[in-house]
């Protein structure tokens, strides 16, 4: 019985991450990261976003890193940091976010372009 919640689990949160992928409107980007985090972003604090593959994180104050299968492919640099909210409710602030997007340049593209 274990083993059948245990899958269940699993696949409930794979299922998140791909349901709640990230999304860039008009005045926001969204990072998600399956159901644990919402983090918003606004085009305008954004200085610096470029692909870069990355496979390994090391924890370093005012970065946050969102990675999948280990790995990143998106780098955001901000003006300003951004307050992100942990899984227990402590505040981050965040200056430098990594993410894995499925199509980083076309991320790239659609922020460079804001």
């Amino acid at each position: 019985m274990l083993d059948v919640c245990t899958l269940l689990l699993v696949i409930g949160l794979h299922a998140a991450c791909v349901v709640r992928s990230h999304v860039l409107t008009g005045d926001t980007l969204r990072v998600r990261h399956g159901a644990q985090v919402d983090l918003r972003i606004p085009p305008a604090a954004i200085t610096a976003v470029r692909r870069e593959a990355r496979g390994t994180h090391r924890p370093a104050p005012g970065v946050l890193d969102f990675a999948v299968g280990s790995q990143t492919s998106v780098t955001l640099e901000l003006a300003e940091p951004v307050a992100h909210l942990t899984l227990l409710g402590r505040r981050k602030d965040v200056s430098v976010v990594r993410l894995h997007a499925d199509g980083p340049g076309g991320l790239v593209r659609a922020l460079t372009r804001s």
